[in-house]
């Protein structure tokens, strides 16, 4: 198979009405607020909070700080990879059990003394942005109007006023000039910023994204969670197998036992017997079934997502929407947890939530795979529970993400988000 060609570079001079262009100004454009609020509220938090460390209020100042941090952090991340249309992931630690917990684990969290320094920083780099921003935007803009400057003001344009006299606009043919070197530097500004820009994204990424110590802890978290969600599936086999099938079989084994014992003296009973002997069998397939459905459908490994989510929400015994946005086969892992944590979210909608329609989302974005699950159920699902826990560690295990919340209107939400590669 060949690959597709490269789509060709665009021309330099586009830069100025390329889509990155705009958003790079929308990053450069906030720096300055966004350095100065974070300063002032750093400096204060930090001075209140140590000051006041020996009695409660202190901790809950610096508690409280800790908080606005992560959310700052948070919402930084999301800015830079709506700039440059790549998420950063999250560098955080597993939060510990309870609010102590928490914050014992954000207070000994390296990410978040490296997230605090991001923020330190925007304010020097702010002020930087903010001179580019304005030498780099005005002065070209202010020459590009020349001409339309010079049809209002009589005398000319000064552009260097000396005592000597200095330099002025005070001719048609310079004013046009002037609107052409103009067009020039705003090109050149283009690239001033767009190098800015970058610095502000290099600086992010290396102090908002994980470290490589990090990476290798969540490695082995997410193989440990997949160990431990392989685990609990096959008990959860094991279990369905003695509960469900293994009984149905014993009984069947010992109708057709009694069925033969009393085939020669009592035909109607031996009859009778084997009728039961016959739908439990039924019963026992039927289980199996479920069974075999719930570990890996045919249909999924055969024709792929998309034919799949439709074949479970057929099942279903309320009304299903499903939406997919998949055009390709996607590695098997993702494919499945897919699959799971849709089937998980309709047996908890159904079983628990008394919801009587869901929808059903799945979007290929390239490198990740989003899936949510909406339905209109009374809510209040526990993302502690033992099925969604289990969601959890499966979603982990591929290096995903699974949230649980309440929907705006009602209802349950379940997302994920599964690495499937671009």
């Amino acid at each position: 198979m060949t690959s597709a060609p490269a789509s060709a570079a665009p021309p330099w001079w586009l830069r100025l009405v390329r889509p990155r262009t705009g958003r790079e100004l929308v990053l450069l454009a906030t720096r300055f607020p966004v350095g100065l609020t974070w300063f002032i509220i750093l400096t204060v938090g930090f001075s209140l909070g140590a000051g006041l460390a020996i009695v409660i209020i202190g901790f809950a100042i610096l508690a409280a700080l800790a908080m606005a941090i992560r959310l700052g952090a948070s919402i930084e991340r999301s800015l830079i990879g709506f700039v440059d249309d790549r998420r950063i992931e999250t560098p955080y630690r597993s939060a510990g059990t309870g609010a102590l917990g928490a914050l014992k684990t954000w207070i000994t969290d390296p990410a978040t003394y490296r997230d605090t320094l991001y923020l330190l920083l925007q304010f020097p780099l702010g002020i930087v942005s903010l001179v580019v921003l304005v030498i780099g935007v005005l002065v070209p803009v202010s020459f590009i109007l020349s001409p339309l400057v010079y049809r209002f003001v009589d005398g000319g344009i000064p552009v260097v006023e000396t005592d000597g006299g200095g330099i002025w606009i005070d001719t048609w043919w310079e004013a046009a000039i002037a609107s052409a070197v103009g067009i020039g530097l705003l090109l050149v500004s283009a690239f001033v910023i767009s190098a800015m820009a970058t610095i502000h994204l290099w600086v992010g990424r290396g102090l908002l994204g994980p470290t490589a110590s990090t990476r290798l802890a969540t490695a082995d978290q997410q193989r440990q969670q997949g160990v431990s969600a392989s685990l609990s599936e096959r008990r959860r086999i094991e279990r369905d197998l003695h509960d469900g099938a293994q009984q149905q079989l014993v009984s069947v084994a010992m109708n057709l036992g009694r069925a033969q014992s009393k085939f020669d003296d009592d035909p109607e009973k031996a009859r009778e017997l084997l009728d039961a002997a016959q739908r439990q069998t039924k019963e026992a397939i039927a289980e199996l079934r479920n069974l075999a459905r719930g570990i890996l459908p045919s249909v999924l490994t055969d024709r792929g997502l998309d034919p799949a989510l439709s074949a479970l929400a057929l099942q279903s015994p309320f009304p299903v929407q499903v939406t997919t946005d998949v055009e390709r086969r996607l590695p098997e892992s993702v494919e499945s947890t897919a699959y799971f944590v849709v089937a998980e979210a309709l047996t908890n909608a159904a079983k628990h939530a008394g919801a009587s329609d869901i929808r059903v989302n799945v979007r290929d974005a390239g490198e990740v795979l989003h899936v949510e699950v909406a339905d209109n159920g009374r809510g209040g699902a526990d993302p502690a529970g033992r099925g969604l826990r289990g969601l959890a560690d499966r979603v982990a295990s591929v290096g995903g993400r699974l949230s649980v919340t309440d929907g705006v209107q009602g209802g349950t939400v379940v997302r994920a988000e599964l690495p499937c590669g671009s």
